[in-house]
Order: structure tokens, then sequence, then C-alpha cells
């Protein structure tokens, strides 16, 4: 239709990216609640500073999650308004910005070793 102003509806890929960037936002929200109550822990006498380390590490993680998402998604709108795949420039331009937003990700692979048990002597095994 001539002169239709109907915004198209949202790419599935927009949809899915801007999901992830709230369910990552949703994550990071979770630590901070977690970190309210391990101070209420601390408070008490409960060493609490492994746990604080792991909870601040993934929310980090979490955090950077989300706005390196949330980045993506905005160069995907951008991608798909200048004609998306039909746009060799576009195309090309956004496999870059997709590139730089890749080594952007984290590169922490939150994996943990928790710690020996007290009393444990590496150098007796």
């Amino acid at each position: 239709m001539d002169g239709d102003t109907t915004p198209a509806p949202p790419h599935p890929d927009a949809d899915s990216l801007r999901r992830a960037v709230a369910a990552a936002m949703s994550i990071a929200e979770s630590h901070q609640d977690i970190e309210r109550r391990l101070d209420k822990l601390e408070r008490r006498g409960v060493d609490v500073s492994e746990l604080r380390a792991q909870t601040q590490r993934t929310g980090r993680f979490v955090r950077q999650l989300a706005d390196v998402s949330a980045a993506q998604a905005l160069e995907f709108d951008g991608y798909m308004a200048a004609g998306g795949p039909d746009n060799p420039v576009a195309h090309a331009e956004y496999l870059a910005a997709t590139e730089r937003a890749t080594a952007l990700l984290p590169q922490d692979d939150l994996t943990w070793t928790p710690p020996p048990p007290p009393g444990h002597h590496p150098d007796a095994e």
C-alpha cells in the first residue's frame, strides 16, 4: 500500500536479542539481592567473602553480557532499517559490528574451584 506508515513487525532476531538483554538484566538484579542477603549474613558473623566474590564476579559478567547484547540489538535494528541482507554495505557493517560485539563479550568462563577443606594440605597427597 502506497504511503503506508505502519511499522514492520520486529524481526525475530531482534526480539531474541532483547529477550537476552532482559534476562541478563534480571539475573544482574538477582545478584544485587544476593549481595544484600550476604550483607545480613556477614553482620551475623558468617564468612561470606568467597560467596561475595563469586556473586560480584557473576554479576559483572551478566551486566557486561546485557550491555553487549543491547548494543548488538541496536546494531541489528539499524541493519534491518538499512535494508538488511539485501543491502551489501549494511550487511558488511553489521558483520563488522557483530565481530566488535563478540570481542567485547566476557572472557571469564565463570568456572569456580571451591577452596580446599580446612586442614587440607596439597603436598600431603
